[in-house]
């Protein structure tokens, strides 16, 4: 394939590692568990969805890669606002990166944000995680099989 304008294999095989790594995240937040295993999950996913998203995979499946990227963005998101609750720090939609285009992809979290224009953080986490869930779901979907 790579002599062919396609991604090489060791490319496909970065978006496959991606995809792993974002169902096992998806698995512990199913599963629960602490803010600081959570957060380190979300660190490592990180790493192998920037990988794949820097790669030829990524230019061949756009639809893989935009919705693995925006689920990586509710994770991080998600895991920010869990610090601030830890933190016992109110957070205003501002404050949470990429807070606009999450709210584009996940509507309903601007239902999360109080009338004092505060996140409301364990509603917008939920929000967060189903979102991700389903873009998940629509990246392994696109997939090559």
């Amino acid at each position: 394939l790579a002599g062919c304008g396609g991604p090489s294999q060791a490319d496909l095989t970065k978006m496959n590692v991606a995809l792993d790594s974002m169902s096992k995240l998806g698995s512990k937040v199913e599963a629960g568990l602490v803010y600081a295993d959570y957060s380190a999950a979300v660190g490592n996913a990180k790493g192998d969805v920037d990988l794949f998203l820097e790669s030829a995979a990524a230019k061949a499946y756009p639809e893989v890669a935009a919705n693995t990227s925006t689920a990586m963005q509710a994770y991080v998101a998600a895991s920010s606002l869990w610090n601030a609750k830890i933190q016992s720090t109110s957070v205003k939609p501002g404050s949470v990166a990429n807070w606009d285009p999450l709210v584009a992809a996940f509507p309903d979290l601007a239902g999360d944000v109080s009338g004092s224009g505060s996140v409301i953080t364990d509603a917008a986490m939920q929000t967060l995680w189903a979102g991700a869930a389903a873009k998940m779901t629509a990246a392994k979907a696109a997939a090559p099989k």
